[in-house]
């Protein structure tokens, strides 16, 4: 060809140009329809890429990438349904192996469900004085669980995997042997109520102070406070948990209390009896939705006028604070309630429940 343009004239040899250029542009059209009938007679993935490769800007490179682009998505599905299909392999492993450590050690069936179906449906499990000395790893499959009760064993420590009960509310761990709680217990967002009472905490759990929705916590002893924590210093982030309702801080052997007690406006229990507190703050008096505070068996001398503003007060008790005296009409709140002290007789506890008293 290129002989030939050579023996031209110079307007015969730009035609002759111009049609070989459309020659070579009419067979590379052929060539990209071509490979475009052949990826869609194999209608496979590849086939598209392999065009798209060959030519990335080609008369059918949207349809390819189209063709590609599903294919792709079929591909995430059928991945997302064999993921679906192992985990739920592993869930059913895990519960059976949960069905097992439950016969081990003699639950009912009422309980804990044998059935794999009602397991994985449960919502409330309670497991109080069955003699635990360990709960398995596989407790955290019980995905669906919001209320759980473990008082009463001989749990020394909790599986990290209680981290992802996500669901749980409501968490009783009273009368077993805790000293601490895993860093996953911080995970437990939608936690509500905690009861860690007569355990063997000396420090208060640092994990405890990421549960936003805390509205009661009990670290604290029973009424009789036969075992109890020992924690003698209450950390500044625990009045950060603004949420609180209820808080039990007895028998801790707590010396003072900061007055940043008074963030926890919402607070209508209040327990600190068993302590051996000489005094309570003064602003006391703001926490103006409380209904029961007990300040009983401490070493109170006195008593904050600032009580006056408690007008929600149900239930109080200063029994046991053998050094205390108050003044008859000393203050109003007490006027109607307050009969003698108490010193002469040892042990005896001054006592009173007081309805709506003004």
């Amino acid at each position: 060809m290129s002989e030939g343009i050579l023996n031209l004239n110079y307007r015969e040899t730009l035609d002759k140009v111009d049609s070989y250029e459309e020659y070579l542009s009419s067979m590379n059209i052929t060539l990209d329809t071509q490979l475009w009938k052949k990826s869609l007679f194999l209608n496979t993935k590849n086939a598209y890429q392999q065009y798209l490769n060959e030519y990335p800007k080609g008369n059918y490179a949207y349809e390819a990438q189209l063709k590609i682009d599903k294919f792709n998505a079929v591909d995430e599905r059928e991945q997302e349904k064999k993921i679906a299909l192992e985990k739920e392999a592993i869930v059913e492993q895990e519960l059976k192996k949960f069905i097992k450590w439950a016969d081990k050690n003699n639950i009912s069936e009422e309980k804990i469900p044998r059935d794999i179906n009602k397991l994985k449906q449960l919502e409330v499990l309670d497991l109080r004085y069955l003699k635990l000395d360990y709960v398995p790893d596989s407790i955290e499959f019980l995905s669906n669980l919001s209320e759980l009760s473990l008082g009463g064993n001989y749990l020394q420590a909790l599986p990290s995997s209680i981290g992802n009960l996500k669901q749980l509310t409501s968490l009783s761990l009273w009368q077993n042997k805790l000293n601490k709680l895993p860093s996953s217990f911080q995970n437990l967002s939608n936690l509500a109520r905690l009861d860690l009472s007569e355990n063997n905490f000396s420090i208060f759990p640092e994990c405890v102070k990421e549960l936003n929705k805390l509205k009661s916590f009990d670290i604290g002893c029973g009424t009789i406070c036969t075992k109890s924590n020992q924690i003698a210093i209450i950390p500044d982030w625990l009045y950060n948990l603004v949420s609180l309702t209820s808080l039990n801080l007895s028998g801790l052997g707590l010396k003072e209390l900061s007055n940043n007690i008074c963030k926890l406006k919402k607070l209508k229990y209040l327990g600190l009896y068993h302590n051996e507190l000489s005094e309570i703050p003064s602003c006391i008096g703001e926490l103006n939705k409380l209904e029961y505070l007990l300040l009983n068996v401490n070493e109170l001398t006195n008593l904050p006028i600032s009580l006056n503003n408690l007008n929600n007060l149900e239930y109080f008790d200063i029994g046991g604070n053998f050094s205390l005296y108050i003044e008859k009409n000393e203050l109003k709140t007490f006027s109607n309630m307050i009969q003698e002290k108490y010193n002469d007789i040892p042990g005896k506890f001054f006592l009173k429940i007081i309805k709506k008293f003004v």
